[in-house]
């Protein structure tokens, strides 16, 4: 019945009930800069934050703050997005896209075949397959986790240019039911 959101500049979820009009903050830690936030199958908060590059975990309705750290380097940053498969497996961005391994909490970089594609956004459809858009490149493409090669587990079609010509730019992706 509420609305989580999150609070870029200040490091913080944030929860809005409509009915009230009253507005909870979350503090996520120092550093912290959330950007996307869906709401999981365990009904709490998943948070991707670049400060603290990081997958954060809110529990609701506890608030209890759970963080998974993404790999080290910079080639892992700029978190974007995340979005659950069909078999609660959650997937995310960050110019690559990622999944936590549930049992160890782990993230598992998947590398999209087109260089610095930036992705941006990813959903899941009801194969379990993970579609990607590719900021830099202006590609859409679908990742197959089943697939046993690169050339098994991946597609990618160019989108057209744009009306003066201008290369296409795919920033965000939904798949629908």
């Amino acid at each position: 019945g509420g609305v989580w959101f999150t609070a870029q500049r200040s490091g913080h979820l944030g929860w809005f009930d409509p009915k009230s009009g009253r507005t909870e903050l979350i503090a996520l830690g120092r550093g912290s800069s959330p950007h996307g936030v869906i709401q999981g199958p365990d009904k709490a908060a998943w948070i991707t934050d670049s400060g603290l590059n990081a997958i954060v975990r809110v529990g609701w309705p506890d608030r209890s703050v759970r963080r998974y750290p993404l790999p080290e380097g910079s080639a892992y940053a700029n978190l974007n997005t995340c979005a659950f498969d069909g078999d609660g497996d959650l997937w995310f961005t960050g110019s690559f896209i990622a999944r936590i391994d549930r049992r160890t909490g782990n993230s598992i970089v998947v590398e999209p075949p087109t260089k610095n594609q930036g992705a941006r956004r990813v959903w899941s459809d009801s194969r379990g397959r993970i579609w990607v858009s590719e900021w830099n490149s202006g590609n859409l493409s679908v990742h197959d986790p089943a697939g046993k090669t690169a050339a098994q587990a991946w597609r990618t079609w160019k989108l057209p240019a744009g009306p003066a010509g201008e290369a296409p730019r795919c920033y965000a992706v939904y798949v629908d039911e």
